[in-house]
């Protein structure tokens, strides 16, 4: 999905994200024990527009940038950079794909124990986008 070249490509090629992350930015889901701080994106919700005559080859997809760290001002951090490098996005395409816009939704805050036993909580922030992409038509 068109989306999903564009995050990973925007957010790995980010100075500001890359420098906290690496290359940790995964759809789905990370590895069980994923170095942090990390990144994982997931598509939520999607809608393909329609004309009269069809599909106007234009869809909004609602994506969740859930940002982790060991620290909450860490996962506040990094949200805030995801948010910055994905915010009102210029028209962008990768390996053919195309995004014409993002737009930043708005933010959640929480945490969870990566290991019960040792009580070790990870802290997330999450970031919420429309993207609008471009898609053939047939």
């Amino acid at each position: 999905m068109a989306a999903e070249l564009v995050i990973t490509s925007v957010l790995t090629n980010d100075g500001t994200v890359s420098g906290l992350v690496s290359d940790r930015v995964n759809p789905s889901i990370a590895e069980d024990k994923e170095d942090l701080p990390f990144v994982v994106y997931e598509l939520q919700a999607g809608d393909r527009w329609q004309a009269h005559d069809g599909y106007t080859g234009v869809g909004v997809f609602t994506y969740v940038m859930r940002c982790f760290a060991a620290t909450r001002v860490g996962a506040t951090a990094l949200a805030d950079a995801v948010r910055i490098a994905l915010d009102h996005l210029a028209e962008t395409t990768v390996s053919g794909q195309t995004v014409l816009n993002a737009t930043s939704l708005g933010s959640d805050e929480t945490f969870e124990y990566r290991d019960e036993g040792a009580q070790t909580p990870v802290y997330e922030t999450s970031v919420d986008f429309d993207f609008y992409v471009r898609e053939a038509v047939s």
